[in-house]
């Protein structure tokens, strides 16, 4: 009898694209088995068309803890009941909880077996309600890839595990991506591109608008820019293109995009992409593209692309960097020192290599 598994990863884009490896090792450990994910509703699109998925059950997270939060327990123990029942009629065999955690999670423990893998060493009160758990270590460095695949072993499956990143590109997407260029007036031109994909969680994570803008400027003519990200991305689009002396060079897509699956698909057929700390790297490297980082407040360790061809650059001569905060406490010059020092040519010179090593 085939396994039914239910993966409970909600978001975000980054951190549910490093738990992807779970669906190869289950797959082949419990052949024909079916894996459901269950996510939030505002990041379906990182798991829509992935190939290893074979179903997806989407929540409004932020509407329900939202009923709890504002005291509308009434609404929000229907909702989570009706979760409940509708993830028990599925009749799961195993749940796998990467955010146990959060005592909410609670109402999705739907199966016989119940796998949970905490952040920390400390459990408290929830553990008791998994059958199988493991704990971070102190001190731990492990990648988020090796982590999210080391709850494998309560099953009993054992490494080495392969770690790629999963990823699909729907057909559909693929060609709306195409008539998406197609459609720009001067789609003719449009030969080799780089995507730019400015935008991030946190301004200390994001590279200047004008920085992006001299790049394109460095590009031109051997290279087109394609800058994508959501509909609150096109105003940084539209600032980059507009300090950009090399207009005619850059295609804004940010917002133009119905959905992640168009955006991947323009990644797949770029010959490079540059962008900041956010999804987009790994989604890059799990389609093998090769990628230029830059980091300010932050820096890759866990989660450090582990595949295709990578140019991770920061700069650590700033003394308060890394700090892991959303705002920069510097001021005048100084003021996101730890971005502005990546500057323009650094980053050509890198994006060009990585380009002629894959030529």
């Amino acid at each position: 009898m085939k396994k039914r598994i239910l993966i409970i990863k909600m978001w975000a884009l980054g951190d549910i694209l490093v738990a992807t490896p779970l669906l190869t090792a289950l797959k082949k450990q419990f052949s024909g088995c079916e894996i459901s994910w269950l996510v939030d509703k505002d990041y379906v699109g990182a798991v829509a068309d992935n190939p290893l998925i074979d179903d997806i059950v989407s929540i409004d997270w932020r509407s329900w803890q939202k009923d709890f939060r504002y005291g509308n327990l009434l609404s929000y123990i229907l909702t989570g009941l009706r979760i409940s029942q509708d993830l028990k009629r599925r009749k799961f065999d195993i749940v796998i909880s990467l955010t146990p955690d959060k005592w909410w999670c609670l109402w999705f423990n739907c199966a016989p077996v119940r796998l949970a893998l905490f952040p920390s060493n400390k459990p408290g009160f929830l553990a008791k309600f998994y059958t199988h758990f493991l704990l971070r270590q102190p001190g731990s460095t492990d990648h988020h890839v090796d982590r999210n695949l080391s709850v494998l072993q309560l099953l009993g499956i054992d490494g080495p595990y392969d770690r790629r990143l999963v990823f699909g590109i729907a057909e559909n997407n693929r060609g709306a991506a195409q008539q998406f260029l197609a459609d720009q007036p001067d789609s003719a031109s449009i030969g080799r591109y780089v995507v730019f994909h400015p935008g991030t969680s946190q301004k200390t994570k994001c590279w200047s608008t004008d920085y992006f803008a001299a790049l394109a400027d460095l590009a031109a003519p051997d290279l087109r820019v394609i800058i994508t990200g959501s509909k609150s991305d096109r105003v940084l689009a539209e600032e980059i293109k507009s300090q950009a002396d090399t207009k005619q060079s850059i295609v804004i897509a940010a917002g133009e995009l119905a959905n992640m699956g168009q955006t991947a698909a323009l990644i797949q057929g770029a010959s490079a992409v540059v962008t900041g700390d956010t999804s987009i790297l790994h989604i890059a490297s799990a389609l093998n593209i090769p990628t230029v980082a830059v980091y300010g407040s932050t820096r890759p360790n866990e989660y450090v692309p582990l595949f295709g061809s990578n140019a991770l650059l920061y700069d650590d001569t700033v003394t308060c960097a890394p700090c892991y905060k959303s705002s920069c406490a510097l001021v005048g010059k100084e003021h996101l020192s730890c971005l502005r020092k990546i500057t323009p040519p650094v980053v050509y010179e890198r994006l060009i290599s990585l380009i002629l090593a894959k030529t």
